[in-house]
């Protein structure tokens, strides 16, 4: 175990060149762009939904239900923006995908205490969050590699999103049952990231194997 993780240290070893070619990176992106600003309102709505949730009324509740919808609009309508205005980039694909899984996760978290939402549940899906965004940095922290979100990942956003818009407003009926699907694709989606981290950590291995067997010194 500690051979792999130190492995994996070394593959991911950070150097002064690449932390100079990242700084051109991100110098070089277009940082004000709709696509970007759609991912960061995204951000900027979370403290107004946990402020509807503590209010408990209908009216703060229907409110709190629109600004939910309006999160869910703003994820589907950033990848359209970044597309048709040719807005992707590096900086855009981090952002999203941070904004998804904090926006979910801080919901979540206040739903445990709000609304009943299991907590195993927002435990489980939390903690692959954290491990896919902790991978996700470490791609790019040292290896400029931006690992970015797959249709499995968009699939359980959506149902994870659909799950607390249930909650919000007590829909009993469907609570469960949607728990245990975005719960099954939680799961899911994590292993699909994992393999895809595994995928890249081997091309990673054998690019500096084949660097290295080149500049080895030859008779």
């Amino acid at each position: 175990m500690k051979d792999a993780f130190g492995e994996t240290r070394n593959l991911l070893k950070d150097t002064g060149e690449r932390r100079h070619r990242r700084q051109e990176i991100l110098e070089k992106e277009r940082i004000y762009t709709l696509a970007n600003f759609l991912s960061f309102s995204r951000l900027l709505l979370i403290p107004f939904v946990v402020l509807c949730l503590v209010a408990n009324t209908p009216g703060y509740n229907r409110l709190a239900l629109v600004l939910l919808l309006l999160a869910g609009l703003t994820d589907y309508l950033d990848g359209i923006a970044a597309r048709r205005r040719n807005e992707i980039s590096q900086l855009g694909k981090i952002l999203d995908p941070v904004a998804d899984k904090l926006f979910i996760g801080v919901l979540g978290l206040a739903l445990v205490f709000l609304r009943g939402l299991p907590l195993w549940f927002v435990t489980l899906f939390v903690i692959r969050d954290i491990l896919i965004l902790t991978a996700a940095y470490l791609l790019f922290l040292n290896r400029d590699i931006v690992l970015t979100s797959n249709w499995m990942g968009k699939v359980t956003t959506f149902v994870l999103l659909m799950t607390l818009v249930v909650y919000t407003i007590d829909w009993n009926l469907m609570e469960l049952p949607l728990v245990y699907i975005a719960g099954i694709l939680v799961v899911t989606s994590g292993l699909i990231y994992s393999q895809k981290f595994i995928h890249i950590l081997k091309q990673i291995k054998r690019r500096s194997d084949s660097q290295a067997s080149r500049e080895e010194p030859t008779a």
